[in-house]
């Protein structure tokens, strides 16, 4: 346990910890939570988990996360570590209304990170000859493939808004996702 003016943390053994503040030691958040959909379903990752309410019951307290750049609400509850997959400490069951976001967010889909780069790769190449052909434009006039994404997701925005038809960000991250190896095709 380390202990600081603020706050306390308890690692358990699944590599969460438990951060608690006050003589009482009332717990605020969960770093390094293993994040689940469902109390049976598959592991999504590790967040850290804020609670933001008082237990519901005696096996689990309302909290949130942050996926994709999206509150994900659901409950803290403590495994036991009989599966050996999901050994002894705190987990983050995602509220059941959040499973559709949370599996586009984070499952690969045809060959991409997730649902979202491919969305935005399929609309920026997809959409009309003319917006394709702009954008290798703007990747050959680029500097360097930050530039280009920088050049690249200003199109994009200007075209279609902040997201695509479909609703999935023109984010920095997916824009240079879907033009990477293109700019290496183009600027040999």
């Amino acid at each position: 346990m380390t202990t600081t003016e603020d706050n306390a943390t308890h690692t358990h053994p699944n590599g969460s910890e438990t951060v608690v503040i006050g003589p009482w030691g009332i717990m605020t958040k969960v770093r390094n939570c293993p994040v689940y959909l469902g109390a049976y379903g598959h592991k999504v990752g590790t967040r850290t988990v804020q609670i933001t309410g008082e237990p519901d019951t005696f096996f689990s307290i309302p909290a949130r996360c942050s996926i994709a750049g999206r509150k994900v609400s659901g409950f803290v509850t403590s495994s036991n570590g009989a599966d050996p997959d999901r050994p002894e400490g705190l987990e983050f069951i995602i509220e059941s209304k959040h499973h559709e976001f949370v599996r586009l967010a984070t499952e690969e889909h045809n060959g991409h990170r997730n649902w979202f780069a491919w969305n935005v790769s399929l609309w920026m190449f997809n959409d009309t000859a003319e917006l394709a052909n702009a954008i290798f434009e703007k990747i050959h006039a680029s500097y360097n493939l930050s530039d280009a994404t920088d050049r690249v997701l200003a199109l994009m925005q200007n075209c279609h808004g902040s997201k695509t038809p479909d609703g999935a960000p023109y984010t920095y991250a997916y824009v240079r996702e879907a033009i990477e190896d293109d700019y290496v095709y183009i600027k040999r």
